[in-house]
């Protein structure tokens, strides 16, 4: 397998975290205003003007993006070299394409929500938040969102790959000292998923799901239920390996599971950045002596 299409795969991730998901962020601003407090909006239009037109987180976003995609690019044309880690061993291009991709996002992550926490002071301490009726209206069930032979084949593989470990577990026939850790990733890594995703059904409604309405509990259910594929896909290679007795696979199963990630990522963010704001629902200033109901 070429580096360049490493490099294709992290430059779309990184175009995806740096750009795309920002620039559809931006759009949320004021519809987060209102649904904080419908009535203060409506009542500060100049002050909404002004927290709308401001850019500058934008452009953080953007400048961190350029520099992450530099260095990602100047690595892939050869404009500089990793030194070596140990021994003289010097990592293969793609894995040090990758740490850097893992390096731009944990780099988002604590920018981003450094920012984020003081957004959500900022404005709790200038908008003063009005009495709500709290009321649920909305069915929430897995069966709304993923299609029951969808649920059947992920559990029927989820059951059959956790079965194939124990199995190899009793009968001993793993070959590497990393089985019995590769062995409890898998029951872990099965059971957060299963979990994340019914929480993810159960959790009460936010501000997105009153922006975007009912189109984003189903996206977001149907993306943490496919995690549930993970630990299927990765533990047939891994066990594999383990029986087979072939180590010499590593690199190439390591690079592989990368790539899916990465590609899941971006699928994830894209996705996201395209969700339809929900204009008939979207919080709107109400009359005197109403109080907006929330499901």
């Amino acid at each position: 397998m070429t580096d360049w299409i490493d490099f294709a795969v992290y430059a779309t991730f990184l175009f995806a975290l740096y750009f795309a998901q920002p620039t559809a962020q931006q759009r949320l601003i004021v519809p987060l205003l209102a649904d904080r407090n419908a009535e203060w909006v409506a009542a500060h239009p100049d002050t909404v003007r002004q927290i709308a037109a401001s850019r500058w987180r934008l452009w953080l976003s953007y400048g961190l993006g350029a520099i992450s995609l530099g260095l990602l690019a100047s690595y892939q044309f050869g404009l500089w070299h990793m030194p070596p880690i140990r021994d003289g061993f010097t990592p293969p291009k793609w894995a040090v394409l990758w740490k850097l991709a893992m390096a731009a996002l944990v780099t988002s992550l604590v920018v981003g929500g450094a920012i984020g926490l003081w957004a959500h002071f900022a404005i709790k301490r200038l908008i003063p938040v009005p009495p709500r009726r709290q009321a649920t209206l909305e069915r929430r069930s897995l069966d709304t969102s993923v299609p029951r032979w969808m649920r059947h084949v992920t559990y029927a593989l989820v059951t059959i790959n956790l079965a194939a470990w124990i199995v190899v577990a009793i009968l001993g026939r793993y070959s590497s000292p990393d089985f019995w850790n590769r062995f409890v990733t898998m029951f872990c890594l099965s059971g957060f998923f299963f979990w994340a995703t019914r929480a993810m059904v159960a959790r009460r409604a936010n501000a997105l799901d009153r922006i975007f309405g009912a189109a984003h509990r189903t996206w977001e259910v149907r993306l943490t239920f496919a995690t549930q594929l993970v630990p299927p896909m990765i533990g047939a290679l891994r066990l594999s390996e383990e029986v087979a007795g072939t180590a010499t696979r590593y690199w190439d199963l390591s690079r592989a599971e990368q790539l899916a990630l990465a590609v899941f990522l971006t699928f994830w963010l894209l996705s996201m950045s395209r969700l339809p704001l929900d204009q008939d629902g979207l919080p709107r200033a109400q009359p005197a002596g109403r109080t907006p109901a929330h499901s």
